[in-house]
């Protein structure tokens, strides 16, 4: 991004400290959550079983099939296509992420960074930093007792994922928070 593209989004005394990217590279391995695999794996086997054992159905296990599929090509292809659009940045003040997915459209999202706000480092070799909250609406009436039961509050992070100088980062936003950065460039 060029440095006149951030004058009507920058306060007069912030100035970007820096900037990065996600790695977009897929690494096979643990899904994000047991769950996830757990299902994928439910939706390809049911779907290569009803092929196999099934004579004359065999065409609707191909549907189960392409859910286990589309599930597996949705970590292979939309994610790291995500990745690659996705831009962070970082100033004195705020966290910036700026997106453009495809069906979703450019989207920049700012987040003050207070010293309220717990700072986190996740990962390695590539590193999560989370540095925000927010609470995910609830789908039930709330005023309900029982529907705060069946639909507890949900929270959802913000950060920066999969960056590979995330303890850099994680180091810069606490310094930032606690104000014993000092340094801005020119």
């Amino acid at each position: 991004m060029n440095p006149r593209s951030w004058d009507d989004i920058l306060d007069e005394d912030e100035a970007i400290l820096w900037q990065g990217q996600p790695d977009p590279h897929v690494r096979f391995g643990i899904p994000d959550s047991p769950s996830v695999g757990l299902m994928l794996l439910f939706w390809l086997g049911a779907g290569a079983g009803w092929m196999a054992y099934a004579s004359e159905a065999w065409p609707f296990g191909l549907i189960y099939l392409a859910i286990g599929a589309a599930a597996f090509g949705g970590a292979l292809i939309w994610r790291p296509m995500v990745w690659r659009r996705t831009f962070y940045s970082l100033s004195n003040k705020r966290a910036y992420v700026a997106t453009d997915a495809p069906f979703q459209g450019k989207r920049l999202r700012s987040f003050t960074l207070d010293a309220d706000n717990r700072v986190t480092l996740e990962g390695g070799p590539l590193y999560n930093v989370n540095f925000a909250t927010s609470v995910l609406p609830l789908k039930d009436d709330i005023r309900s007792p029982r529907a705060r039961f069946r639909h507890p509050i949900v929270l959802q992070r913000h950060g920066f994922e999969r960056l590979r100088d995330g303890q850099q980062v994680y180091h810069l936003i606490r310094d930032i928070q606690s104000g014993t950065y000092k340094g801005v460039p020119e």
